[in-house]
Order: C-alpha cells, then sequence, then structure tokens
C-alpha cells in the first residue's frame, strides 16, 4: 500500500501525512523540490552564523517552541 509511506516520511504532521495520502501522484516531485528547496538554502546561507543547518534539529525543540 502506497499510503503506508507517507506515515514514514519524517517530520510530517497529521493534516501534512493526509495531503501525501490523498495526492501520492504528487509526492515524488513535492520531495524532489522540498530537497532541492534545502539545498539552495543551505548554500545561501552557508557563510552567516545561522546558516539553515540546526533546522534539522527543530523536531527536537517542539516543547521549547510551544512554551516560547
Amino acid at each position: 500500500n502506497q499510503t503506508q509511506h507517507c506515515k514514514h516520511l519524517e517530520g510530517l504532521v497529521s493534516s501534512q501525512t493526509q495531503l501525501c495520502r490523498s495526492n501520492l501522484e504528487l509526492m515524488q516531485t513535492i520531495i524532489h523540490a522540498a530537497k532541492e528547496v534545502k539545498k539552495t538554502r543551505v548554500k545561501a546561507f552557508s557563510d552567516m552564523w545561522w546558516n539553515c543547518s540546526s533546522i534539522e534539529l527543530v523536531p527536537n525543540f517542539q516543547q521549547d517552541l510551544e512554551r516560547g
């Protein structure tokens, strides 16, 4: 079942998983675009103190982000 792949995509919230399931034919394109955006973002900000690499840690900061 291809919809099971949506469950295993890291970092998706419930509404994004539902969107994935209802648009399976678009998911390869969306995943490719997201990877390209990430590469571009990291390259664009590579010489800055905050260079987007820390975005990978965001799920680990969920409680801090919710508390403010």
